[in-house]
């Protein structure tokens, strides 16, 4: 009787640790994918803002034919 018992407690212990090694490996699954989402949106933010601001700052200049370089115009 007592084998039974201790064969019983081994195998439930060997399944409530397979339950939580699963639910510690979803989750930490699942925060590697949410730092992985953040990570593209800010990259994405970044690329934008840094092609709008270039596209701004090509607005704004101009060839100087005198000096022969680049210089930011004047707005009206």
């Amino acid at each position: 009787m007592a084998t039974a018992l201790i064969g019983l407690a081994g195998a439930l212990l060997g399944a409530v640790t397979a339950l939580v090694g699963a639910a510690l490996s979803d989750r930490r699954q699942l925060n590697n994918e949410e730092m992985r989402w953040r990570r593209d949106q800010m990259g994405t933010a970044y690329e934008t803002t840094l092609r709008y601001l270039l596209r701004a700052a090509n607005r704004r200049s101009e060839l100087d034919p005198e000096l022969g370089r680049g210089v930011l115009s004047k707005e009206h």
